[in-house]
């Protein structure tokens, strides 16, 4: 007797126990195909946990905790992404590609407390202020424009700036480059050091 079992079902023990042989799925599940579909049609572009929810399920008006967990499990498992957490309430995660550039830097300014604190943030205290002072809540597009010439965060994604060489060190570790990836961590070193960081 066979059963077809996911990697996560409890059934895969069960399962052994009475002696029925199992089988994993051969490929990506629905929810990655559609994670890596939101990613495919926006590589540049960093997603918060909700967003790629959204994604996942397009048709589910209200997504719940049982979506959240099911979106992030699947997104840890793809190997060509990585996640930070926001530093605003509820902490969520923010998954971007970590070879390109672009996206490591969307997912810096989502997940800053100044910069992100205020793209798609459900605190309550949020839409309090912005009420009362009159702004609307930052865009996407907002976050975008900062990244542009002459803005403040654009000197962070040309070469030599923070968030390139952090993208170079994983495209270096990637490659198995080790000589480049020793450089730039010992300039990553240096920097850390002269700012006081550990």
């Amino acid at each position: 007797m066979s059963v077809f079992c996911t990697p996560i079902d409890k059934c895969s023990t069960t399962a052994r126990r009475a002696g029925i042989e199992t089988f994993m799925s051969k490929g990506p599940g629905q929810v990655q195909r559609a994670i890596m579909a939101a990613f495919g049609s926006e590589p540049d572009n960093a997603f918060l946990l909700s967003e790629l929810c959204e994604h996942a399920y397009p048709r589910i008006k209200r997504i719940e905790k049982k979506h959240r967990v099911a979106v992030a499990r699947a997104a840890k498992t793809i190997k060509t992404i990585d996640s930070i957490q926001r530093q605003t309430l509820g902490r969520e995660l923010v998954f971007y590609d970590p070879l390109n550039v672009m996206s490591y830097a969307m997912a810096r300014l989502k997940s800053d407390f100044i910069d992100g604190e205020d793209y798609r943030n459900n605190d309550p205290r949020k839409a309090q202020l912005r009420k009362r002072n009159k702004q609307k809540a930052t865009t996407e597009q907002d976050l975008r424009k900062r990244l542009a010439p002459g803005e403040r965060q654009h000197k962070h994604i040309v070469k030599g700036g923070a968030w390139w060489r952090h993208t170079e060190i994983e495209r270096a570790k990637k490659r198995g480059d080790r000589k480049t990836l020793k450089r730039l961590q010992a300039q990553q070193n240096a920097i850390n050091k002269a700012l006081g960081i550990k």
